[in-house]
């Protein structure tokens, strides 16, 4: 087995070595990694999310809107969107990821 090997530290919260890996090369043990967002999810409503960019003109005819229109109605909102609060009080966000989503949501009441 090969000895584990010093990486250099990328940021606060990286690991300064590598776990003892397995027979394969994989890691034993997770990487001391700090994450760069939040795993928690919330429930807010959508009049509260601001998007981050303009949508384009005649978006809601094209075929990849329609698909996801059609999968948010039959299976519902699978990936959740991506925000940051735009204040203190936490009253509006800021949607990083998932305009076309919310427009879809907007779209089915």
């Amino acid at each position: 087995m090969n000895e584990p090997m010093s990486i250099q530290e990328i940021f606060p919260g990286a690991a300064t070595e590598l776990p003892e890996e397995d027979a394969f090369g994989f890691p034993k043990a997770p990487l001391n990694l700090t994450l760069g967002f939040n795993l928690e999810t919330h429930q807010i409503p959508i009049e509260h999310l601001m998007p981050s960019k303009k949508v384009p003109d005649g978006v809601m005819t094209t075929r990849k809107f329609k698909q996801i229109l059609s999968s948010i109605k039959e299976i519902g909102l699978i990936e959740p969107l991506s925000i940051i609060p735009t204040d203190d009080q936490n009253e509006t966000f800021l949607l990083l990821d998932g305009n076309l989503r919310v427009l879809a949501l907007k779209e089915l009441g």
